[in-house]
């Protein structure tokens, strides 16, 4: 399963062909990866608050209490593994009224799967000077999104770039929405 998925980062165009044949059940994408992976970017934010800091609210760096940055990364996972799930359950819901039917473990072997670079793109914030590398990971994930659309959603014909922007646009939307919420919420009541 993980060499499968080591494939699929290493090899982007091809790495999707395993999955037509064998793809990988809901469950065991969210407890093998996604849940991981998650609490592995969680546990960066919590390093990344209580030890290195971040630039809030001033131009210094500004580190926090292990209390606050504890509930902060516990709060990020959950919010990180419910995001995706809901973006998933959305995309699928939104496709299948436009009538585009489809097995929906495909839609969350390719989400999920595509995820995890941005996932670990998280590294990077472990280095403040190297923290806008992790932008690259999350272009990645888009390039392996759309990979993964072409290759296993192409019988859906012309109609695959609008429902990939249809399912960018609600990955995005839920991501910013419950991100910008969770920092909201925290970072503005830690006084």
């Amino acid at each position: 399963m993980y060499k499968r998925l080591l494939n699929l980062m290493i090899h982007p165009q091809t790495g999707w062909e395993i999955f037509e044949t064998e793809y990988i059940k809901i469950q065991k994408l969210i407890l093998n990866f996604l849940i991981p992976f998650s609490l592995m970017a969680s546990l960066i934010s919590v390093l990344r608050l209580y030890f290195i800091g971040i630039k809030y609210k001033t131009t210094e760096i500004t580190t926090f209490n292990l209390q606050f940055s504890v509930l902060y990364g516990f709060v990020e996972f959950a919010a990180l593994v419910f995001g995706l799930i809901l973006s998933i359950e959305l995309i699928y819901k939104t496709f299948s009224a436009f009538k585009y039917k489809f097995p929906k473990h495909i839609l969350y072997n390719i989400i999920i799967c595509s995820s995890i670079p941005a996932l670990l793109g998280e590294l990077f914030f472990i280095n403040i000077r190297l923290s806008s590398l992790s932008i690259i990971f999350q272009f990645y994930t888009l390039v392996l999104i759309y990979n993964g659309f072409n290759k296993l959603l192409k019988y859906l014909g012309e109609k695959l770039i609008t429902l990939f922007v249809i399912a960018l646009i609600i990955i995005i939307f839920i991501f910013t929405f419950i991100f910008g919420i969770l920092n909201t919420v925290l970072l503005n009541n830690i006084n």
